[in-house]
């Protein structure tokens, strides 16, 4: 990039020298991309006005188009959504009627649909992106066509849909590679290590990030450096390296401030709160995610770090004994996440509240908590059949696996037998392999845009499934799919669990299920 710039620039002098107005502002819009990925946002700014000035005078109106464009994708770094959609459809009208800019039309639709996944709304966004890399199919831009794919990946990612997201990303990973696209590549890497720390694969998690970051560093792409710190800082959490996280996101809260991105350094100090929180510090982790928050809270794009910051608040709050202050902020999470429809962010927050009404009141109202933490707890663990991979369920189900035991202690508590019964039967029933491949799921890219990371009320570390010999082997490299479990029928006539699961269908949406087998 720096030898881009000097070039650019050299060439920008030619053109100033010759009188070619028009050249040097093509140099400037040039010169305003280039800083736009350097993460310069402000220099980029000017280079990119300063150019449409001259194109609008000078009746250029498919390069104007084009320099509002990279002008809306400032915008869109900035989080400024409301003024990145005025000037992509300022440059859509421009190209209305030019037979030669229907590729540029393309672009300007795909970062509108970008913009309705930064505002949250993600299956939309994923509708939008499908059209749009069907129409650069059939324009024959390849390339564009995969970072559709790669923005509906991160779509998927943000819903939960972690086997379509995957699939998506690694397609679009392998294509642009090929093509040659290294920085876009790079990107998908980048969603892809996120992915994996989500789901609890840790080594594909460094792998990925490793890989991105290598590109990204070759680039000087400073900005997403420090993107790809968060997510690293993600890992040594998930490890338990608190202080290895604390330093990475100091260390990209450095970067953002230095470029003047406040809201991408308000984010890293909500994730500095979430490890001020498992270091027990729970006073500092309030009130660093407080200040966060306050600067987050009005801006849509911010939504879902907005849920995810409020939980974690919520989970200091409580743990400081502010229970009424707790409750309010977890309410605003679930709250916000069922606006947005992530509903495993949803079914958390349901668990998280369960917990604490029973640790708060002991035994008078575990009833009350097994019928709210039960049937998120059902949904949690069902997500597990959408991969084809025994590994990444066997790393998905530890995310459950400690929440789960408390379901177990609380039928304890109430001496439920029949209940107790059902857990159990529910428990080693895991679900049905399958010979078939998974269904094809409409596939169809999102600039990098590490999220936060979100600490769960009670979790803990578990310690790591060890089989070892020729069955760990092929454990660990199975594709197998598997259905989920067919409903049980207990002796005397009952659907294990049966009200549980109809209140998880009721509360998160329903899911498929094989019909009633018989307990023997």
């Amino acid at each position: 990039m720096d030898e881009s710039l000097v070039v650019y620039t050299r060439a920008k002098s030619i053109c100033v020298a010759l009188d070619n107005e028009v050249a040097a502002a093509l140099c400037d819009m040039n010169i305003g991309t280039v800083r736009l990925h350097m993460g310069d946002h402000a220099s980029a700014e000017r280079c990119l006005v300063r150019a449409s000035a001259v194109f609008s005078a000078a009746g250029e109106h498919v390069d104007h188009a084009r320099s509002l464009r990279y002008r809306a994708a400032v915008k869109r770094e900035l989080a400024e959504l409301a003024e990145a959609e005025a000037l992509l459809h300022e440059a859509l009208r421009l190209v209305q009627g030019f037979d030669d800019a229907a590729e540029l039309e393309n672009d300007c639709k795909q970062d509108l649909a970008l913009l309705l996944y930064l505002s949250t709304d993600f299956r939309g966004a994923i509708d939008e992106l499908a059209v749009i890399r069907a129409e650069y199919v059939s324009l024959g831009v390849s390339a564009k066509a995969d970072l559709c794919l790669q923005n509906i990946g991160a779509a998927y990612s943000s819903l939960g849909r972690y086997a379509d997201a995957e699939r998506a990303l690694i397609e679009s990973r392998n294509a642009l590679e090929k093509s040659g696209v290294y920085s876009a590549a790079a990107v998908s890497d980048a969603h892809l290590s996120q992915l994996y720390l989500e789901t609890g694969r840790l080594e594909d998690s460094e792998s990925a990030f490793a890989r991105a970051r290598r590109t990204f560093e070759s680039m000087g792409a400073t900005d997403r450096i420090a993107m790809l710190d968060q997510n690293l800082a993600g890992l040594h959490m998930s490890r338990g390296d608190l202080d290895g996280a604390e330093e990475a996101f100091r260390r990209a809260a450095a970067v953002f401030a230095a470029l003047d991105q406040k809201p991408r350094s308000a984010l890293c100090r909500c994730n500095l709160g979430a490890v001020a929180l498992l270091k027990s510090q729970f006073g500092r982790a309030a009130h660093i995610i407080g200040e966060a928050l306050h600067e987050l809270r009005s801006d849509p794009a911010h939504r879902r770090t907005v849920a995810w910051a409020e939980r974690n608040r919520a989970c200091a709050e409580l743990l400081l004994g502010n229970k009424n202050r707790g409750l309010v902020h977890l309410g605003a999470a679930r709250t916000l996440a069922l606006e947005l429809g992530t509903m495993l962010d949803v079914a958390k927050c349901d668990y998280i509240a369960a917990l604490w009404d029973v640790s708060d009141t002991g035994d008078d109202r575990l009833r009350e908590g097994i019928d709210l933490a039960l049937p998120a707890l059902q949904y949690l663990d069902a997500q597990r059949f959408q991969f084809s991979s025994a590994g990444t369920r066997e790393a998905w189900s530890k995310t459950v696996a400690l929440w789960t035991s408390n379901l177990f202690d609380w039928a304890h508590r109430l001496d439920d037998e029949a209940l107790m019964a059902e857990l159990i039967e529910s428990a080693t029933n895991s679900g049905t392999h399958v010979s078939d491949s998974p269904a094809d799921l409409t596939v169809v890219s999102m600039d990098l845009a590490s999220s936060g990371h979100d600490i769960d009320f009670g979790a803990k570390q578990l310690p790591t499934l060890d089989i070892g010999g020729r069955a760990g082997s092929l454990i660990a490299g199975a594709v197998l799919p598997m259905q989920p479990p067919p409903m049980l029928v207990m002796p005397d006539g009952r659907i294990a669990l049966g009200a549980y699961f109809r209140a998880a269908d009721s509360r998160y949406g329903k899911q498929a299920r094989p019909s009633a087998v018989s307990v023997v």
